[in-house]
């Protein structure tokens, strides 16, 4: 086509005479074949059926379902419409939490806590004890007035009534007169605080109030804090700082008031150290033999403490005993509820050059308990300590108490000189005290015997033997020079109280009536009154009780007097059971025994006949002697038909057919 084209061109003339022209060459003979370029087209295969299918699924699609771009699109107006909306709630919020905080707190008519001021005015120290006075001045800046005012006052532990210095304070709460805007009031707050010197302590100041046409309470706090400056008592320990394993030791314990009024329920304390026992104190303890309750002491007023014991331990031990001083806890009478001081004081046991065990009654230690009319028997031992010889050695015992039998006292290696109540053992009674040898030991005895309280009669109150042993002699070193050594120790013998226990068998007299027929008779009914009764000797006691069972022939009728005693019987165990409590030193001596009375039924067999049945089995009696701080255990005697308000007449006590 585009040969043809060219050709046309290349022509000159019309059409036609080109045409003609063409045609004659090429019937000509002489034509000849021109070759022509031709351009190459490119190849592309067209499918006509799919491609349509394909535009009219397109189409089809576009008529059913969205284009995602649409969508997008369509989304993304959606979204910016709301959040045009959240936007302007947003900013409406802002402004009106904005317009509520201008009101409230800069507004001309709002409320705040923050405008009532508390101002309070005081001392930063205060003695413990004395009456510490604060001013509270309370400013309303508030535009209106405040009512319904409470002032709450929080005291630290301890706090007293300044009025009285007993009753405690611990929470107060007042109302108060209203305060009109820009107004004050005036309040004044007196109390006394406790507690130990340098203790910081602080007081909770509170005004809650309200005002008209609200129900909201607002509410002010603020604190005030002051310092002690000084212990409303003091206390100074004194007493050896050395001693030897086994040494009697006197600790002196002195309090005095610094308080300007009468402190009152003071209370000591004292914490023993492991290896020292207690023996006696100038001031009775209240509780135990560590705790002490001063009723009140005056101001500037001194009480003194001294404490006996012995103490042992090994060579270059240290002990300490530890004071507390302080007010009686409301909770607890035994402890301390507001601290004044804590001391210590210390002591280094010593191994003695010389030592000297007295074993009583096969007991080394510092207190032990005997009986009544019980003979004490006692080794003693002595032992050289050092590398070097002691010679000379004089021992003497000087042994005290009411209870003593001085006509009972005896050494084979010893001497008593009853004038003084002194066991004597030197080189004139026992030789072999001439001289001990380095490490060597030398061993005797001794014996004394404690009066029968019950027989002789006597009343004394916490019995006991007190022996001291006083040790010298001289310690002969290497080089012969000679040194005196001196050594003390201390035994107790506590005398533990004579408790007396009786039962007794009653018809004719006492609480009830008794019926049926004596002598008891076989398969019949008969019923006996039976009496307990318990005195006491010289010691108090304390957990007093008195136990029993009944026979399986023995009925428990439920008659007891007085009723007013603390009993009970368990149906069960067939247990009667009588809780004393306390028993005091001379009840049954200066004072009336204790007795209980109960009734039962006895109902005797076949096989008892000629027989004094016994009405009860298994009577024993416990109690706690506080002096001697030992238990005690009496078996009873046993009661049975025998009538005890006199003899048996035509023998009565025996079951007949």
């Amino acid at each position: 086509m585009n040969d043809l084209n060219n050709n046309r061109n290349n022509l000159g003339g019309n059409d036609d005479s080109r045409l003609e022209k063409l045609q004659k060459d090429l019937y000509s003979k002489d034509y000849q074949k021109k070759s022509l370029n031709r351009n190459q087209l490119d190849q592309k295969d067209y499918v006509l059926e799919s491609e349509w299918k394909k535009e009219k699924e397109q189409e089809s699609q576009k008529k059913t379902k969205p284009d995602l771009s649409d969508l997008v699109e369509e989304e993304k107006k959606r979204i910016g419409f709301f959040s045009y909306i959240m936007i302007v709630a947003v900013i409406f919020f802002i402004g009106s939490v904005s317009y509520a905080a201008f009101v409230f707190f800069g507004g001309g008519q709002t409320i705040s806590a923050n405008d009532v001021d508390i101002n309070i005015s005081g001392p930063v120290s205060v003695g413990a004890g004395e009456v510490l006075s604060l001013d509270l001045i309370i400013q309303n800046n508030n535009p209106v007035p405040i009512e319904a005012i409470d002032l709450i006052i929080e005291y630290p532990n301890g706090t007293k009534s300044a009025d009285n210095l007993i009753d405690s304070l611990n929470r107060t709460r007042d109302r108060i007169g209203d305060i009109a805007p820009g107004a004050i009031t005036r309040q004044t707050l007196n109390a006394a605080l406790f507690g130990n010197e340098g203790d910081n302590k602080e007081i909770s100041i509170s005004v809650e109030y309200q005002v008209t046409g609200s129900n909201a309470i607002f509410s002010k706090k603020k604190l005030f804090s002051v310092i002690l400056n000084a212990a409303p008592a003091r206390i100074a320990v004194t007493g050896l700082r050395e001693v030897s394993s086994g040494q009697e030791i006197e600790i002196e314990a002195s309090i005095k008031s610094n308080s300007i009024s009468e402190l009152k329920n003071l209370i000591v304390t004292a914490s023993y150290p492991f290896g020292f026992n207690f023996t006696d104190s100038n001031i009775d303890p209240a509780y135990s033999n560590n705790i002490w309750v001063i009723d009140s002491i005056s101001p500037n007023e001194e009480k003194i403490i001294k404490i006996k014991g012995t103490i042992t331990g090994q060579n270059e031990e240290e002990r300490i005993f530890r004071f507390n001083t302080g007010l009686v806890s409301e909770e607890n009478e035994r402890e301390i509820g507001v601290v004044f001081n804590d001391y210590l004081h210390d002591v280094v046991v010593k191994k003695p050059f010389v030592g000297l065990v007295m074993n009583i009654n096969g007991s080394t230690d510092p207190i032990v308990t005997a009986n009544s009319g019980e003979t004490v028997r006692a080794e003693l031992v002595f032992s050289n300590n050092t590398n070097d010889i002691i010679r000379n050695l004089d021992l003497r015992l000087k042994l005290e108490g009411f209870i003593l039998d001085e006509s009972k006292v005896s050494s084979k290696d010893g001497f008593y000189r009853s004038a003084d109540n002194t066991l004597v053992f030197n080189t004139e009674t026992n030789p072999k005290l001439e001289q001990i040898n380095a490490r060597d030991e030398l061993r005797t005895t001794f014996q004394f015997d404690m009066k029968s309280l019950i027989n002789s009669g006597i009343d004394i109150k916490n019995p006991e033997v007190k022996i001291t042993a006083f040790l010298e002699g001289d310690r002969i070193s290497d080089n012969n020079v000679e040194e005196k050594i001196n050594e003390t120790s201390v035994k107790v013998v506590k005398v533990i109280s004579d408790v007396f226990v009786g039962s007794y068998t009653i018809r004719d007299i006492g609480p009830f009536e008794n019926t049926g027929p004596v002598p008891p008779v076989v398969e019949q009914e008969t019923t006996y009154t039976l009496t307990w009764s318990v005195s006491n000797n010289s010691n108090n006691l304390e957990n007093g009780r008195l136990t029993a069972t009944l026979p399986q022939y023995v009925l428990w009728n439920n008659k007891v007097s007085p009723t007013s005693e603390n009993y009970s019987y368990d149906e069960k165990t067939r247990r009667i059971t009588w809780n004393i409590g306390n028993l005091s030193a001379g009840v049954g001596n200066t004072s009336d025994p204790r007795e209980i009375s109960f009734n039962v039924t006895l109902l005797p067999s076949i096989s008892q006949v000629g027989e004094k049945p016994n009405l009860l089995r298994d009577i024993l009696f416990t109690a706690r002697d506080t002096f001697a701080e030992a238990d005690i255990e009496i078996i009873g005697r046993l009661p049975n038909t025998k009538l005890s308000e006199g003899s048996a007449v035509n023998r009565h006590e025996f079951v007949v057919e």
